[in-house]
């Protein structure tokens, strides 16, 4: 059973584990009690009581997948992301804050160059000598040089979060098969 994706109990168990982690960390950072959000659920036609989201945040009950479609949409997510391990969710936040970076400096970079390309367009044409000076001077201070660093150092960044990333993610993989071959020594 080396496949994790084949081992229903395993996997499941990490999932279930990840969901009810992110369910109670999702419901104290709305502010609600397990009451709350027991009515919430009843008021989308989920018969829970304050008792079962109690024990199902324990994990002392298991989630049936209507139950956690209706939560995960009572607290404003989504399956997919409650399922997912921490450590994979941290990693793909810091992968999307570097590429958000990334996307600014591209900005930042593209106004740059632009500005420097309208200015040089104005020296072509009839300006005053006390414009051209002006204009030659802030070229000047403003290499393009300046733009092309930010750009890499931009990427650099990026590429180190995805590192990362896949780092966290192969650690997590590990960890799955680690748990898995506990499983089988505890059956076997």
């Amino acid at each position: 059973m080396d496949d994790v994706g084949t081992d229903s109990e395993g996997t499941a168990g990490l999932w279930e584990a990840s969901f009810r982690s992110e369910m109670q960390r999702l419901r104290v950072e709305r502010g609600l009690t397990q009451a709350d959000l027991a009515q919430q659920l009843r008021d989308r036609g989920l018969a829970l009581h304050q008792q079962t989201v109690a024990r199902i945040e324990a994990g002392q009950r298991s989630i049936r997948l209507n139950e956690a479609l209706v939560i995960a949409d009572a607290l404003g997510s989504d399956i997919n992301r409650m399922v997912t391990p921490e450590d994979e969710r941290k990693a793909w936040r810091k992968m999307e804050d570097g590429r958000q970076a990334l996307g600014r400096i591209n900005t930042w970079a593209y106004r740059f160059v632009s500005t420097r390309w309208e200015i040089a367009s104005l020296l072509d044409g009839e300006v005053t000598p006390k414009i051209r000076a002006a204009a030659e001077a802030w070229l000047g201070e403003h290499d393009a040089d300046a733009a092309e660093h930010a750009a890499r150092s931009g990427k650099a960044t990026f590429d180190e979060d995805m590192a990362g990333y896949f780092r966290a993610k192969e650690q997590s993989d590990e960890d799955v098969r680690a748990y898995l071959r506990s499983k089988e020594q505890d059956d076997g």
